[in-house]
């Protein structure tokens, strides 16, 4: 990718882009997809039998060999930065908006994805023409002389002119904020409201307090529309830089259950670090009515703590 940093009257950046990816597969598929008619039927309680016919589109899987897959892009994105002191009292105040947009043109690849064994996110990538939409808003202060972030609102959206049939140019608002009211506490939201059906489908929130090093706790909430609504909690403490503990827990409201609960106890020696930890997901009863027995999970892994930038380091489990 090349990029062209631009700056106009002083105030207005553009930053024009334009790029090449190249991928290659040893294996990939002729692309070719057939119609695969399935009927099932269904008996009600009283016994009255019920056909539904569906047709499924599926790839051929027959090999086409090594290919090489080309993609074009060419993008800009622009945006400008404003501020108006709200306060010079103390530490002060200022407020900072920044509206920008992002253009992207992706050419549709001479390989569509349907050709390709799928592995990640790079076999899925196809033609894309959209203008990513956003203002974020900050709101700062001085922590030893240095400019703190208090509040970082980022609200945007994506404008889509690559539309099937059932689409819609705009269909989603997004946030992604952070807040950092002290240097020991954060909170972060993360969620997209969908405007053509009025509703929230997903909201992430998390509060994390640190203290002196000796520990730390945090409490976070996921919602996802008709999928779940947890809420997860976990506490570590440190007594000294060697040992450390570990309790979490995660509640699932929508089946009002303890999803999982577990913990960890981690030891550090001068070269490598250790972790034991297990958890257990207690059985319920689905809502066929078949029982779930209690699962049993358990892990223990090691690190190197001699070549940080090298090593694999443990992390909590939410």
């Amino acid at each position: 990718m090349i990029y062209q940093p631009r700056r106009y009257m002083g105030w207005l950046n553009l930053v024009p882009r334009a790029g090449y990816r190249g991928t290659y597969y040893s294996d990939t598929l002729t692309g070719l997809s057939v119609d695969d008619i399935v009927t099932t039927e269904s008996t009600d309680d009283d016994g009255i039998v019920t056909s539904t016919t569906s047709t499924n589109s599926i790839a051929d899987s027959s090999n086409a060999g090594a290919q090489l897959r080309n993609m074009f892009e060419i993008g800009a994105e622009i945006s400008f930065k404003s501020f108006k002191i709200l306060s010079n009292s103390g530490t002060g105040m200022r407020h900072i908006v920044e509206p920008y947009a992002n253009y992207t043109l992706r050419m549709d690849p001479d390989i569509d994805p349907t050709q390709l064994y799928q592995f990640d996110s790079v076999d899925t990538l196809d033609e894309v023409h959209e203008t990513l939409l956003g203002i974020r808003n900050k709101f700062q202060t001085k922590r030893n002389g240095k400019p703190y972030d208090l509040a970082d609102i980022d609200t945007f959206t994506t404008l889509n002119f690559n539309t099937e049939d059932d689409e819609d140019v705009f269909e989603k608002l997004y946030l992604d904020s952070e807040f950092r009211p002290a240097l020991w506490l954060y909170i972060d939201m993360y969620g997209n409201y969908d405007v053509k059906e009025s509703n929230i489908e997903e909201f992430n929130t998390r509060f994390r307090i640190t203290r002196d090093e000796s520990w730390k706790a945090s409490v976070e909430h996921r919602y996802r529309l008709d999928d779940n609504n947890l809420i997860s909690g976990s506490i570590t403490l440190y007594p000294s830089s060697k040992w450390a503990f570990n309790l979490f827990g995660r509640y699932d409201f929508d089946e009002s259950r303890i999803e999982e609960q577990g913990g960890y106890i981690q030891r550090k020696l001068d070269c490598m670090g250790i972790q034991l930890g297990g958890s257990i997901l207690p059985g319920y009863t689905r809502t066929n009515g078949t029982e779930e027995e209690d699962e049993y999970r358990f892990m223990l892994s090691f690190w190197l703590t001699a070549f940080p930038e090298i090593g694999v380091h443990g992390k909590d489990k939410y």
